[in-house]
């Protein structure tokens, strides 16, 4: 998870993030000195145990921010989870590696690493933030040429069914992957329900990409262009602000 020139990123550990979500929301600064130490030599508090602006700035934006992304995506049983926050100015994203353990019909995690990456970035590059934290594959990590609109089968859903919850036919297609990307999108518009919707990818045979299409009555597994996942990202993301945009309009 090494910084990248478009990101301000730090990596701190996990109970630094504790306290730094506490102090974002405003909860005395008391204790912790070695949580706070290290939040000093990441740049991202003062030794009077302030967040710096930029960092405040950031972080309280982010806590109420309109539109969600949680990606989880593994190569083999080495894991990761990336939850995004997106508003119309900012981007941030808090990043962890697990282990995991996978068999035919669950993934569980075994372990979460210590360290987290915690990092912000403008939205317009969302694909890159995403990017970096996908296995090493070209199937997942190509860059958009597919347009995902022009075949939209993929439905709105409240609740992401659990992995052993899937077709027979669907788990023996999952069971031979390697490498697979999941993500739940939830948009808050303006209603007691969000919007929720959810897409998963595998890596198949020779490389190919697969989708897992996830509808209302059913469940299938389609091969889909190289590409699609850079391509479904970007449009999710317009489609997100565009469905907040027309919610506050209405109301």
């Amino acid at each position: 998870m090494a910084q990248q020139t478009r990101f301000r990123a730090r990596t701190i550990g996990a109970r630094t993030l504790d306290v730094l979500t506490r102090a974002v929301r405003g909860e005395p600064p008391a204790g912790h000195a070695e949580q706070w130490a290290e939040l000093v030599d990441a740049g991202i508090a003062s030794p009077r145990r302030e967040l710096l602006p930029r960092w405040h700035e950031v972080l309280t934006e982010a806590a109420t921010a309109p539109v969600r992304f949680e990606v989880d995506s593994r190569m083999g049983r080495a894991g990761m989870r990336s939850r995004i926050s997106l508003t119309p100015r900012i981007g941030l994203s808090i990043t962890e590696r697990r282990r995991l353990t996978v068999t035919d019909d669950e993934i569980a995690v075994e372990a979460v690493e210590d360290a987290v990456e915690i990092a912000f970035f403008e939205p317009r590059i969302i694909w890159p933030a995403v990017q970096r934290t996908l296995p090493p594959s070209p199937a997942v990590r190509a860059e958009g040429g597919a347009d995902p609109r022009l075949e939209r089968t993929v439905g709105v859903i409240r609740d992401v069914p659990e992995r052993s919850a899937l077709p027979d036919e669907v788990l023996a297609r999952l069971a031979g992957a390697d490498v697979e990307v999941g993500l739940v999108l939830q948009v808050d518009n303006g209603s007691e329900t969000p919007f929720v919707t959810a897409r998963h990818w595998l890596e198949g045979d020779d490389g190919r990409l697969l989708e897992v299409r996830l509808l209302e009555d059913e469940v299938e597994v389609v091969e889909v262009p190289t590409g699609t996942v850079a391509a479904e990202i970007a449009w999710l993301t317009v489609g997100a602000f565009d469905l907040r945009s027309r919610a506050r309009t209405v109301a």
